[in-house]
C-alpha cells in the first residue's frame, strides 16, 4: 500500500501521471482498431446485400 502513496507524493507523481496518460492512449488506440474492424465487417455485409451476392433467407420455402 505504501508504494501507491509513494507514486502520488510530489517526488513520484510524474510516474503516476505518465502511466495514466499512457493507459488513456492505449485504450483509445484499442477502441479505434476495434471500431475499424467492426466498420469494415459491416461495410462488407452491406455491399454483399446490395450487389446480389447475398441471398436473403425467406420465411416460406417451396415444397
Amino acid at each position: 500500500m505504501d508504494w501507491i502513496l509513494n507514486l502520488i507524493t510530489p517526488q513520484g507523481w510524474t510516474w503516476f501521471l505518465a502511466i495514466f496518460f499512457i493507459a488513456i492512449v492505449l485504450v483509445t488506440f484499442a477502441s479505434m482498431v476495434l471500431t475499424e474492424k467492426i466498420e469494415r465487417r459491416h461495410k462488407q455485409e452491406f455491399e454483399q446485400e446490395f450487389t446480389g451476392r447475398f441471398e436473403p433467407v425467406t420465411a416460406e420455402k417451396d415444397s
